[in-house]
């Protein structure tokens, strides 16, 4: 996919698929389900060009975007805001009062859902009025606290897992990055950039992350160095000719993991390490088929 088309992907997913993955959302999306957010991740990763190994919590901060659950149940809400206001003799609005009747029973049904919801995000008094002045105010509050719980889930996440050590020094908000929509990356760049940042690039330690057996992770050419992002970038002397052709001088002079993150998250030299990272795993791959 070309740099073009990739951006593109994602508009015409916002503008196309998103709306069909939340076809009739009013009547099902107070409930998870996680065929649905399967796809978006899925559409996220295809964005990216990552294996679908890929974490779902990278791919999520690393395109800046949240689950579609969030959006679904504002979806539901608005729509039982209009209920709200139909006549009882409305054929819709005679359906949720029998739902309602069935909650007031404990029975477990839409409307049990939406009396959830507004309990667990403080407006609980919604509920019971069945009124409220100001309805957008109310969503509002109420998607920015799930965006927020899914957020300090998202960190939590990331904090627990050591494996993503690397990835949560540099990046630690959910948000868009910069070389996925910029002009100066093609679609080569944008990839071996995107893979190496996500921890799915074809180095040993990205492969090889979930063994036990830690021989797997060695460098092919440096005998008993294990190939981690620090050793490929910085170390490595097969890739010593295109290191001083693609990575600023005092990055190389100051060969450490501080500098590291400087180049995987600065936008200023991002495009630096993409060069290097394309011409690297050619290399790579060039000598592994002749040996």
């Amino acid at each position: 996919m070309n740099a073009r088309k990739q951006i593109y992907f994602f508009k015409l997913f916002d503008s196309k698929i998103s709306p069909i993955l939340s076809y009739s959302s009013e009547f099902w999306g107070v409930y998870n389900i996680e065929d649905v957010e399967r796809v978006h991740l899925l559409a996220i990763k295809r964005f990216l060009n990552v294996s679908n190994h890929c974490s779902n919590s990278i791919a999520y901060a690393e395109t800046g975007r949240v689950p579609l659950y969030i959006n679904h149940i504002i979806s539901s809400l608005k729509y039982w805001f209009r209920l709200l206001k139909k006549p009882d003799t409305h054929l819709s609005k005679q359906a949720y009062l029998m739902l309602l009747d069935h909650c007031n029973k404990g029975k477990d049904n839409w409307a049990t859902k939406i009396k959830a919801v507004l309990c667990e995000n403080g407006f609980g008094i919604v509920w019971i009025n069945e009124n409220v002045e100001n309805e957008r105010y109310v969503l509002s509050e109420i998607k920015q606290r799930l965006t927020d719980i899914f957020l300090q889930n998202w960190n939590s996440k990331m904090e627990e897992n050591e494996h993503w050590n690397l990835y949560f020094s540099f990046k630690s908000f959910v948000t868009p990055e910069y070389y996925l929509s910029s002009r100066f990356y093609n679609s080569k760049l944008r990839s071996c950039l995107a893979q190496f940042r996500c921890g799915v690039s074809k180095i040993n330690t990205h492969r090889y992350r979930y063994y036990e057996n830690e021989s797997l992770r060695m460098c092919p050419f440096c005998p008993h160095k294990l190939e981690t992002e620090l050793h490929c970038i910085f170390i490595c002397n097969v890739y010593n000719n295109i290191r001083t052709q693609f990575l600023p001088q005092k990055f190389i002079d100051k060969a450490n993991l501080q500098t590291l993150k400087i180049l995987l998250s600065n936008e200023n030299y991002q495009v630096h390490l993409a060069k290097y990272l394309n011409a690297m795993f050619a290399k790579r791959q060039n000598i592994l088929n002749l040996a």
